[in-house]
C-alpha cells in the first residue's frame, strides 16, 4: 500500500516536471530514458528483460496477448534481436487495439474500465518498420477469443517459449491458458502481468482455475523486485 501510494504521488509530480520543462525534442529524450523513467518502470522493463533472457534456451516462439501500444513487445523483440539475433524464434502480439471488452461476471468491478487501453495499430506496425523487426514479428489484430484459437488451428507447428498474458480478464485469461498450454515447451513460462490485484479479480480467478487442473505441471514463482509481472508459471 504504501508502494502504491508512493507511485500515485510520482505520477502526479512526473507530470507537473514534464510541464515544466515543455517541448523537447522526442529522441533526445528517449535516448535518455533512464533519466526520465519512474523506478516502478525500469524495475518491469529489467525484469521483462530477464524473462526473455531466462527462455533463450527454451524452444519456441515468445507472444504476449494485450499489447495496448506495444512497449512489451518491442522490448521482448529487440531483447531477442540482442542476444538472439539468428534463430527462427519470433515475437508475436495478439491485440484488438480497440480497449477492454469482454467481461464476465468474475471481473466484479473491473467493468468500469470498459474501452481503456485502446492502442494504435498503424504507429505500432510503422515502429517495427523503423526498426527492421519485420522477420522477427508479427501483430495478429482482432479479438483475442476469435483469433487465438483461428491461428492456432492455421499454425499447427506453432509452439511457445513465453506466453505473455496482459490481457486483465476473466474470458480472455481462460482462453489463452487453456489453448496455450500444449503450445508451450517444457521449461518455457507463461507470465502474468495482473494476477493477485485487487482491481483485476478475473485473472487471478482464471489463473486459479487453470491450476487445479494443471498443478503438477507448473511451478509458480513470484517475480522479485517488480510488481509486475506479478507472477510466472515455469512448465515443469
Amino acid at each position: 500500500m504504501i508502494e502504491r501510494k508512493h507511485h500515485n504521488s510520482f505520477l502526479v509530480e512526473r507530470k507537473k516536471f514534464a510541464e515544466s520543462i515543455g517541448k523537447t525534442d522526442l529522441y533526445e529524450t528517449i535516448d535518455s530514458f533512464p533519466l526520465f523513467c519512474g523506478i516502478k518502470t525500469l524495475a518491469r522493463v529489467l525484469s521483462i528483460v530477464e524473462i526473455i533472457k531466462s527462455s533463450l534456451d527454451v524452444p519456441g516462439h515468445i507472444v504476449e496477448f494485450g499489447s495496448w501500444k506495444g512497449s512489451n513487445l518491442m522490448l521482448m523483440a529487440k531483447t531477442l534481436m540482442i542476444h538472439d539475433p539468428l534463430s527462427n524464434k519470433k515475437v508475436l502480439g495478439f491485440e484488438g487495439f480497440f480497449g477492454l471488452d469482454n467481461f464476465n461476471d468474475k471481473d466484479n468491478d473491473a467493468k468500469k474500465f470498459k474501452g481503456k487501453y485502446v492502442g494504435d495499430y498503424e504507429m505500432l506496425m510503422s515502429l517495427i518498420k523503423l526498426f527492421e523487426l519485420e522477420e522477427k514479428m508479427s501483430i495478429v489484430k482482432g479479438n483475442i477469443l476469435e483469433t487465438l484459437p483461428d491461428f492456432l488451428l492455421k499454425n499447427q507447428s506453432c509452439s511457445f517459449s513465453v506466453v505473455y498474458i496482459d490481457t486483465d480478464l476473466y474470458e480472455t485469461t481462460s482462453l489463452i491458458l487453456n489453448l496455450t498450454h500444449e503450445r508451450l515447451s517444457k521449461g518455457g513460462f507463461i507470465v502474468l502481468d495482473e494476477w493477485n490485484f485487487e482491481e483485476w479479480p478475473g485473472e487471478s480467478v482464471a489463473v486459479r482455475e487453470f491450476l487445479e487442473k494443471h498443478y503438477d505441471r507448473y511451478e509458480m514463482i513470484h517475480n522479485r523486485n517488480s510488481e509486475q509481472p506479478s507472477l510466472i508459471l515455469k512448465k515443469i
